[in-house]
């Protein structure tokens, strides 16, 4: 492999460009619900290069500040094996956040709303605190789950655009809560994601299965137990099967783990995880807007996801 190549994937490694798309599927569900299902425009583009900066911005901040700790658990990370320097890190970066901001203030523009440049402000804030404090804190996971919450609202923060369709006047909480088992999914496998590097109990295992199954229960259960305030576009038969689906193939995963917790067991648990976000996203764009349109565009990210992850470590 010639140096450039090499360089080249150090890079993809340093940004880890293979959950890119898990990021913009965040960001077209969101826009999909908040909007009702409507046809997109610039401002969503504005969106999900916003959204993909700040994601890019966070995931080269984690190797920048974990630079010296990388030297020692994993030397073959792009900074401590010497391809990627602390300054190039730390000036990508800042780089990034500022092209995110820029973005989101262009979207902002589109939109006739402050809040899309609001929204990336927050989840700029949000990734600096996880990666400076809460990382390696016990507040860790719960903060990833704050910034992947905040990443749905980047395509919620067109929620009052002015457009020719109608959306509909519930609050905007009301609309964020369907989609607030991110934040329990996320928990449960971000807890694993940070013992990659050390021996992990089978209980704590469970425990973070147990974690994200719960997520995914109230994805699915919401809309049932509570369908005069989150009424599906879907018959609920499709939609329970549907989850049961995506339960089922991730439960796979995770099943294998717990039979033999062993790292490369582990970590393939944690990229399923990582990976059906883009299928998690799909369901709910479907599932509340009742477009198929929408559920198969964020869909076609799936695909892009694993053929990355081939080539670029998720975790």
């Amino acid at each position: 492999m010639s140096a450039r190549l090499s360089k080249a994937l150090a890079w993809a490694r340093l940004l880890r460009i293979s959950n890119a798309p898990t990021a913009a599927a965040d960001v077209w569900m969101g826009y999909a619900i908040a909007t009702g299902g409507a046809t997109p425009g610039w401002e969503l583009v504005w969106l999900t290069l916003a959204s993909l900066c700040l994601y890019s911005a966070g995931m080269a901040m984690n190797d920048w500040f974990d630079a010296e700790i990388d030297a020692e658990e994993r030397p073959c990370r792009p900074i401590p094996s010497g391809w990627v320097s602390l300054r190039a890190a730390s000036a990508t970066t800042w780089t990034l956040i500022a092209c995110g901001i820029v973005s989101a203030s262009l979207a902002s523009v589109v939109a006739h709303s402050h809040a899309p440049w609001l929204c990336c402000v927050m989840l700029a804030i949000a990734i600096w605190y996880y990666n400076r404090f809460g990382k390696h804190s016990d507040d860790g996971p719960l903060a990833l789950g704050i910034c992947r919450l905040l990443n749905v609202l980047v395509g919620y923060s067109v929620f009052h655009y002015d457009s020719d369709v109608a959306i509909t006047p519930d609050p905007l909480v009301m609309k964020l809560l369907p989609v607030a088992g991110i934040v329990l999914y996320v928990f449960g496998f971000s807890s694993l994601a940070h013992s990659e590097t050390e021996k992990i109990l089978r209980s704590h295992l469970i425990s973070c299965s147990v974690v994200i199954s719960i997520g995914l229960s109230y994805y699915a259960l919401l809309p049932i137990i509570l369908a005069h305030s989150f009424p599906l576009k879907q018959s609920p038969e499709a939609w329970l099967t549907l989850w049961g689906v995506i339960a089922l193939m991730l439960g796979r995963r995770f099943a294998h783990a717990v039979v033999r917790p062993e790292p490369t067991r582990i970590q393939a648990a944690v990229g399923a995880a990582i990976t059906s976000i883009v299928t998690i996203d799909a369901a709910l764009a479907w599932g509340y807007t009742g477009s198929v349109a929408w559920g198969a565009a964020i869909l076609a990210l799936w695909p892009l996801t694993k053929a990355l992850s081939r080539f670029i470590a998720q975790t």
